[in-house]
């Protein structure tokens, strides 16, 4: 019985991806991709293909939340919903959320109970 020994897997973007596989990932953002619909086609984290954009020289784009967007998070924050949660619930990171609810001027919980 002979083993064979596992593949070691490559982690390193660099080192994992082609020069002609950044520019079609480059490509695709240029054509209004997401970078979560980019990342499912070549098998990347959303992260991964920021992190690929921005060392590629491309200014990433941020979208914000839309006013129905807004409006839902606000009434979901207010009524006891973490951000978390509320991030959960439409979609979004809770980051994106706490600044969305920030520039709406929402009142923002005491996350330390003080």
């Amino acid at each position: 019985m002979t083993e064979t020994t596992p593949t070691p897997r490559v982690h390193k973007l660099d080192e994992r991806l082609d020069s002609e596989t950044v520019a079609k990932i480059v490509a695709e953002y240029e054509a209004g991709g997401s970078s979560e619909s980019i990342g499912a086609l070549f098998c990347l984290s959303k992260r991964s293909v920021i992190k690929i954009l921005r060392e590629a020289g491309i200014k990433v784009r941020y979208p914000r939340m839309t006013e129905a967007e807004l409006r839902r998070a606000t009434m979901l924050y207010n009524s006891g919903s973490s951000l978390v949660g509320v991030g959960n619930r439409l979609g979004r990171e809770h980051s994106t959320v706490y600044k969305a609810l920030k520039r709406a001027r929402v009142r923002m919980r005491d996350t330390h109970g003080r």
